[in-house]
């Protein structure tokens, strides 16, 4: 065996790795307990070597165990491919060792005595940059990420024998050793290499440092170039006619040139100018059908919209405002993992284009908003709506609508983007049990006024970052009275009051699927009401009114839809 000397000194590079709280997050706890347990039978016949390429050898039992610095990398002779027992054994048995061969080498004594000086240690991480991190990621998760950390940075930094990351929604821990601490890192996920948690922690902790900031997510440039100009200034032109003629002097053309801007602004990359033209065309097939569903001030709303976004992009010199007039393709989505949902009940209905809609919203406890998650269908019939809402469907376990908005859960590999959720399968799903009136009670706004505020903070800022979700609030309802449903606009509608006299008047509009919704109110008009409602609200002139969603009753999650 080599001397005692030569091993202890191998050793101490390992002692920061010789706990329990890092052995578990590597292992797990069963595997800890049993090596521990394991050890006093086999310490008596245990061997140690520090064999020429540096690495610690250790005979245990019937294997043989390389140790690497870098733990993930350690070999065992046994079956398991990952951090065995054997692994977790022969590193406690080097801390005994270490611990007790101390007293027979005054050298090490001494040397222990000296103070170290820390400012040799953690070299790659002061020399980090955010170039080399996308280099090693990748650009596109390198984005993702910055964009994650930014709407939710969480990363809780500890010094101590290694520098701890601690990334509380995905229940990790990322460890940087004093030296090497990049080609050494670990992570309690378990996966060699840059992994999705070391990148965030290796981001945040440059943020930290103010080597990275927002700005450093705009490799995109948005240029206006001739092309861009040209669509742009012919848009306007489009846009300032129907100003100049009036409703009453368009002719129906306009559809099928509010479709042509479409593709044309979405391929040159102006993507919410193309959502807000795809909606223009819309609402101008409403008013040149007659339909009940069309709405003057919607139209001159996305017309104004689409008239100063494009302007707007015509003279500002900031890439990082042209970003966000330009908008965000609608399926680009940034992940989240380990996020912690809390459903919140689901709606039926039919789009603007008569397909039917199953929707199912959350509260995400990370970010703090409300999500929603939607399903399509082509309408047939109006039995349609209980399956969707009652088929396995969301996610890698194929959840039902119906299982998921009034469940509590966490998600790993969400992905997210403009206040939706995707069904994606690749997404795994956790229940965690029903959603229940203790759960709501710290995100329901119990005063009125606060929505009221809050929708006048936002009202016709055109160039906000589009949410579906950003006008839905989960209320506390302290009375609910004049139910009554109104023949002319055939819509139920009913007022939610707070305790300070505050009112919200809520309605269902009538269509062949939301039936169910309109007589549970007509048979409940003397008795059972919601304690708390969903709603997606509106405000004008101090009058709030709502259109309903989902509600709790007596302490569960009540969806009349279906």
């Amino acid at each position: 065996m080599d001397s005692k000397n030569s091993i202890i000194n191998e050793i101490k590079s390992f002692l920061p790795f010789i706990n329990e709280e890092f052995i578990v997050s590597i292992s797990n706890k069963g595997i800890y307990k049993r090596s521990v347990k394991d050890l006093e039978k086999a310490r008596e016949n245990i061997s140690l070597a520090v064999k020429d390429t540096g690495l610690i050898e250790v005979k245990i039992e019937d294997a043989v165990v390389e140790l690497n610095v870098n733990i993930q990398n350690s070999k065992c002779t046994c079956p398991s491919s990952s951090i065995c027992k054997h692994i977790v054994m022969a590193l406690l048995y080097l801390k005994e060792f270490y611990d007790n061969n101390q007293d027979g080498a005054e050298e090490i004594k001494e040397e222990a005595k000296e103070e170290i000086d820390e400012t040799v240690f953690y070299e790659e991480l002061k020399k980090l940059t955010g170039e080399k991190v996308l280099e090693l990621v990748g650009k596109k998760n390198y984005n993702s990420l910055i964009n994650s950390i930014f709407i939710r940075n969480e990363a809780v930094f500890e010094y101590g024998d290694m520098l701890t990351v601690f990334i509380a929604s995905q229940s990790v821990k990322v460890y940087f050793p004093k030296e090497n601490s990049i080609e050494n890192a670990m992570c309690s996920c378990k996966e060699k290499g840059i992994c999705s948690h070391k990148a965030y922690a290796l981001i945040s902790y440059l943020i930290k440092k103010g080597k990275i900031t927002e700005e450093d997510t705009e490799y995109d440039k948005i240029e206006i170039g001739e092309k861009e100009r040209e669509i742009i200034q012919n848009l306007h032109l489009f846009i300032s006619s129907i100003f100049d003629r009036g409703i009453s002097g368009l002719t129906g053309n306009e559809i099928s040139q509010a479709e042509k801007f479409y593709i044309q602004t979405y391929g040159i990359k102006l993507f919410a100018a193309a959502d807000e033209l795809k909606n223009l065309s819309s609402e101008l097939g409403f008013y040149f059908s007659k339909n009940i569903s069309f709405s003057n001030k919607r139209l001159m709303h996305i017309l104004c919209s689409v008239y100063n976004r494009i302007s707007a992009l015509l003279v500002t010199e900031d890439n990082r405002k042209k970003l966000m007039l330009a908008g965000q393709r609608q399926e680009e989505k940034f992940n989240l993992d380990n996020i912690e949902l809390m459903g919140l009940g689901a709606s039926g209905g039919l789009t603007k284009r008569n397909d039917l809609l199953v929707t199912a919203y959350f509260y995400c406890k990370d970010i703090k908003t409300i999500l929603s998650m939607s399903t399509l269908r082509p309408y047939e019939n109006s039995s349609q709506l209980g399956t969707l809402y009652n088929m396995g469907q969301v996610w890698s376990n194929d959840l039902s609508f119906k299982e998921v908005s009034m469940s509590k859960m966490t998600l790993r590999d969400a992905k997210l983007s403009t206040g939706k959720v995707s069904s994606a399968k690749s997404t795994v799903c956790s229940i965690k049990g029903k959603t229940s009136e203790e759960d709501v009670q710290e995100i329901a706004v119990s005063d009125y006024s606060f929505i009221g505020e809050e929708l006048r903070k936002h009202k016709f800022k055109y160039f906000e970052p589009y949410s579906a979700t950003k006008n839905i609030f989960l209320i506390k309802a302290e009375e609910i009275k004049n139910i009554e449903y109104d023949k002319i606009e055939q819509k139920l509608k009913f007022d939610s009051c707070d305790s300070n006299g505050n009112i919200i008047t809520f309605d269902i509009k009538y269509s062949s699927v939301s039936e169910n919704s309109i007589k549970y109110f007509e048979k409940n008009k003397t008795g059972l009401y919601f304690e708390y409602i969903l709603g997606s609200i509106s405000e004008k002139n101090g009058v709030m009114n709502g259109r309903f969603l989902s509600g709790m009753q007596s302490g569960q999650i009540k969806n009349i839809f279906f």
